[in-house]
């Protein structure tokens, strides 16, 4: 979309080309997707990638969105690259992330992650990037996360801490760790991955949780991102969290794709980190933070985990879910 043009001194420059691309994924939400472009602008990246679905035939008035949508990019400055990587056809949520994402990391090492409800504080690409660099041959370490919504103290005093959960409101990873993505779960269907995840479970409300997770996505559940997490429990990868909160999710409501309902994690106050970062000495799970996430954001019922048993058998069967 933009060539990238000449930098002002050979100081930047060498900069400048240590940042990793950034990789914007939208849809047909052009208002918050061009808060998070012009944070991305403000950052001054070399390298952008967007990734955008296609407009559904079926809904009136979604082509004009999604264009819209697209020429949010035009915000971006003349010396930042921008590489479009667009669908004609709707591809869904789950397979446009998943392919937009393969055809990166087939070019990338290493690229931080954006969707079009997520903004970012200034300070998430800087931590971002070193925190790649820091981590790149460290295998068990899997993502650099920009969420914090719980125990934010539980990390002091360090600037980050380490959790067995991936968290993609703002996050970064490498094609080490892409090439390993469970794209439809089906690790799900070994014993020896659902003992594993049943171990690490801090109850049987957790496992509970994970097992209508894996099962609704092998059942063509459209999202991408348990997926993920189910790669990390299985492969033992930890995920790097901030401090700080440094990124706020602003898509709750009607026009989210999952997100439609109100929630206590609907734009969360965000918080520059301080640097130069302050690193653990070494790479160890957070116990106590993870015992906080599980119990509020990683929990089922009995009487939910029979309420979606119900709703996947009526929606296999051509009923409403």
């Amino acid at each position: 979309m933009h060539a990238l043009g000449p930098q002002p001194t050979a100081i930047r420059a060498a900069v400048k080309r240590a940042q990793p691309p950034v990789v914007l994924i939208g849809f047909n939400r052009p208002i918050q997707l061009g808060r998070v472009v012009d944070t991305v602008a403000a950052a001054e990246v070399p390298l952008v990638y967007f990734v955008s679905d296609g407009p559904r035939a079926a809904r009136t008035g979604e082509a004009e969105l999604v264009s819209e949508s697209r020429r949010q990019l035009d915000r971006i400055g003349a010396s930042t690259e921008v590489r479009c990587i667009f669908s004609s056809t709707n591809l869904g949520c789950r397979a446009r992330i998943q392919s937009g994402l393969d055809e990166v990391f087939a070019r990338e090492e290493s690229a931080v992650i954006l969707e079009d409800d997520c903004v970012p504080d200034s300070t998430f690409f800087s931590y971002s990037a070193e925190l790649l660099d820091r981590y790149r041959s460290t295998l068990d370490v899997g993502a650099i996360s920009g969420t914090n919504f719980c125990l934010p103290s539980a990390v002091a005093p360090h600037s980050y801490s380490f959790s067995r959960y991936p968290y993609v409101w703002g996050w970064a990873t490498w094609s080490r760790v892409w090439s390993q993505y469970d794209r439809d779960a089906r690790s799900w269907t070994k014993r020896q991955t659902r003992e594993r995840v049943r171990q690490l479970a801090h109850d049987a409300g957790e496992y509970r949780f994970w097992d209508a997770s894996f099962k609704a996505i092998q059942g063509g559940f459209d999202t991408w991102d348990h997926q993920l997490a189910l790669t990390f429990l299985d492969r033992g990868l930890l995920s790097v969290v901030p401090g700080s909160n440094l990124v706020s999710n602003v898509g709750f409501g009607p026009e989210g794709t999952h997100t439609t309902g109100s929630s206590s994690l609907d734009q969360l106050r965000v918080e520059p980190l301080t640097f130069p970062l302050v690193h653990p000495a070494a790479v160890t799970l957070n116990r106590a933070f993870d015992a906080e996430v599980a119990r509020s954001q990683y929990r089922m019922s009995r009487l939910r985990m029979a309420k979606s048993r119900i709703r996947q058998l009526v929606s296999s069967a051509g009923g409403r879910p």
